[in-house]
């Protein structure tokens, strides 16, 4: 099987941390969120606050997050010399 060597490892290792910055990022989000969940005064600012938590869990987290780092997850395991049972802590990552 071909590997991933320069240019093109760089840009998996790129769109792999994108991948986890979406999901960290937005789960920090999902925190202020649910504090401003707390202080709402109207039922529309409630209503505003859920639909925006809903949106940016299921877009950024789920889709951009969660995908992005299962799919070059992966692409590093099979195209590069990591594989997915070289190292202890990768098998145990994707158990």
């Amino acid at each position: 099987m071909p590997k991933l060597k320069g240019k093109a490892l760089k840009w998996l290792k790129l769109v792999h941390l994108a991948a986890a910055c979406c999901w960290i990022g937005a789960g920090i989000g999902l925190a202020l969120l649910n504090i401003y969940n707390d202080q709402a005064v109207s039922d529309g600012m409630l209503h505003g606050i859920n639909a925006a938590a809903h949106k940016l869990d299921i877009w950024v987290v789920v889709i951009f997050g969660v995908l992005g780092c299962l799919l070059t997850g992966l692409i590093y395991g099979l195209f590069t010399d990591w594989g997915f049972f070289r190292q202890r802590w990768l098998a145990l990552k994707w158990l």
